[in-house]
């Protein structure tokens, strides 16, 4: 909570962002922090939201593979 707190007081903008959470000690992270970058101004998020649950398996590593490429991309 106090890490969103930080971020909206900062009131950044105009940023790309991605989120990846570790489910087993993430909790309720994941959509506080989508509520939270929702809120600034111009900000955008790349790729889906990821999702760890305990540990890396080969769906996450894809889908870390696939955030990777739109992080990528949203830097040209």
């Amino acid at each position: 909570q106090h890490f969103m707190t930080e971020l909206e007081y900062h009131g950044l903008t105009k940023r790309n962002y991605s989120i990846i959470v570790n489910e087993s000690w993430g909790g309720r992270a994941l959509p506080l922090l989508v509520e939270t970058f929702g809120k600034m101004k111009d900000n955008k998020l790349v790729g889906e939201p990821l999702t760890i649950v305990t540990k890396l398996t080969n769906e996450t590593s894809e889908k870390l593979n696939q955030l990777a490429s739109d992080i990528a991309k949203s830097l040209n």
